[in-house]
């Protein structure tokens, strides 16, 4: 992987110029980062809360991406914001499907994709982008939503989850951007 100044590289869907880009994203200092497989039903839990908050915040308030990949390759995405969010399925077997986690960085995050992926973590896959001169982000908040079966194909999320995702995303939304509290989009 070849680092580059993030101040360099235009990120996908930004402008040069600070203007909004084609994609109709702002350059922003906040990433939203759903995680999860579209094709594994509940796993791609993080990928519809991310949706979820890019219409409840508006495309003022943080860039909203979408990945499947995992370690290493999350510094590409993650380069060049001051803030992350990530939002991903995790399946501890002691929480109701739906339930909501915090995961603190200190902890093996024990969510879908941030688990160790060829020896790295999460946190080391940051540390390891200051390291190189990556500009990563210095405030990350990563939620777990607890799914019952992550590994069951399908398209569509399970009933529970799918009737869960907009409360989990007004409760990140309330947490993450404080000020924005009461004026979500309807």
């Amino acid at each position: 992987m070849r680092a580059l100044a993030a101040d360099a590289r235009p990120r996908a869907g930004s402008s040069t110029d600070g203007q909004t880009a084609p994609s109709g994203r702002l350059h922003s200092d906040v990433l939203i980062l759903g995680l999860g497989s579209p094709i594994m039903s509940d796993d791609a839990v993080g990928l519809h809360v991310a949706r979820e908050l890019r219409r409840l915040i508006g495309p003022e308030a943080a860039d909203v991406d979408e990945a499947s990949t995992t370690g290493l390759r999350l510094l590409d995405l993650i380069q060049g914001y001051r803030k992350l969010i990530v939002i991903d399925a995790t399946h501890t077997g002691k929480a109701p499907p739906g339930t909501l986690h915090h995961v603190p960085l200190k902890m093996r995050p024990g969510t879908q994709r941030l688990m160790w992926q060829h020896g790295i973590d999460f946190a080391t896959t940051l540390r390891l982008g200051r390291r190189i001169g990556m500009r990563v982000p210095c405030v990350v908040a990563v939620y777990g939503v607890e799914v019952r079966d992550p590994y069951c194909f399908g398209d569509e999320l399970s009933p529970e989850i799918k009737d869960a995702v907009p409360s989990i995303a007004r409760t990140i939304a309330r947490e993450a951007f404080p000020h924005l509290d009461g004026r979500e989009k309807a």
